[in-house]
């Protein structure tokens, strides 16, 4: 799964659980602005590797994605 897919992915189980990218950046201490490069797959936006993983596993939690289905 490209980051690409992922940002996807995690903006739409955001969107169907009626979330904003407000309430995900509150919930997980992370800038919108970074959440919002995530979703739109935007490496360039986003810090170093180790910080986008744990940004991608904690918003991956928080939107209900098990490790699995995130690891591809």
């Amino acid at each position: 799964m490209t980051l690409e897919e992922l940002g996807a992915v995690l903006r739409a189980e955001r969107e169907k659980r009626g979330l904003s990218i407000e309430d995900a950046a509150s919930h997980l201490k992370i800038g919108a602005r970074l959440l919002r490069a995530l979703e739109a797959g935007d490496s360039a936006s986003l810090p170093h590797l180790a910080y986008t993983k744990g940004f991608i596993r904690s918003y991956s939690a928080y939107v209900g994605l098990s490790a699995e289905e995130i690891s591809a």
